[in-house]
């Protein structure tokens, strides 16, 4: 049994190395020429180029770009590895298919969903599901999507209370409950709109195990004021109470701050700071 490493690029491509940096098949070295290490870029990472190179092997699954490739962490289990991809270089005619599973042994595809929405977000996994956060700057909301380990199948899309752009975040799952951030962090110049807008806080979204210990099917409470903590108490219903003031908000998409529960505009001077 080696122990390697396993890198995704924004070329699209996920490559399984040594960790110590020398490929024990071949005896390449991390720092031998680039010739030795990447001898044949033409054809490079394919199921013939194995141990040609550096890499044990890897795996070119979209052509990637400055917005695409493989942007995130793994998740690694069951003798596979499951990663998203982003978007490419456009956003509105993303690279598909956007959700890929690899067996650990050759690089070779275990499986791909193609109806799966691209993703900024790091893998997550439990036996049997993995999950995938998606990226569509067009919807209210982003979504976490949970796919069947064994064929990559959609179980659930669940809806995350963000702000436009998706989830970005890898969930944490425990206990019967799954809890993910939203939003996708900032992108743009410092103090242009979208970067203040990427800086806001976004909430945490919590999810239950239906037959799971205090899961219900009742709705979640949401009273959509992005300034208040909204939650159900054991007796079932819904509360809210205000959030810190001072907490980053949008009004129409302007930068804003939380004050007594509301979210108020801030000021012109330290918005444009």
């Amino acid at each position: 049994m080696r122990e390697v490493v396993g890198i995704g690029g924004k070329d699209g491509t996920y490559y399984v190395i040594d960790r110590d940096g020398v490929n024990e098949i071949n005896g390449v070295r991390w720092d031998d020429p680039l010739e030795v290490r990447n001898p044949r870029p033409e054809n490079w990472c394919t199921l013939e180029t194995q141990n040609i190179g550096l890499p044990y092997w890897c795996r070119r699954v979209v052509e990637g770009g400055v917005l695409g490739g493989i942007i995130a962490s793994a998740a690694v289990g069951e003798g596979r590895i499951f990663f998203s991809t982003a978007p490419g270089r456009s956003i509105t005619d993303p690279q598909l298919p956007a959700a890929w599973a690899l067996h650990m042994s050759d690089g070779s595809v275990a499986w791909s969903n193609a109806e799966a929405r691209p993703s900024f977000a790091p893998t997550g996994a439990v036996p049997g599901v993995v999950f995938m956060g998606t990226t569509f700057l067009s919807t209210k909301h982003g979504f976490l999507d949970a796919y069947a380990t064994a064929d990559g199948a959609r179980l659930i899309q669940l809806d995350v209370k963000s702000l436009p752009g998706g989830a970005s975040s890898v969930p944490a799952v425990v206990g019967g409950m799954v809890f993910v951030g939203g939003g996708v962090g900032v992108f743009g110049r410092p103090g242009g709109q979208s970067y203040l807008s990427g800086s806001v806080d976004t909430p945490i979204s919590a999810f239950c195990l239906r037959g799971a210990p205090g899961c219900t099917d009742d709705p979640p409470c949401d009273d959509g004021n992005p300034c208040t903590y909204d939650y159900r108490r054991p007796q079932g219903t819904c509360t809210s109470e205000p959030a810190p003031n001072t907490l980053s908000c949008n009004v129409n998409l302007l930068a804003g701050t939380c004050l007594d529960g509301a979210c108020v505009p801030m000021p012109t001077g330290l918005a444009t700071q």
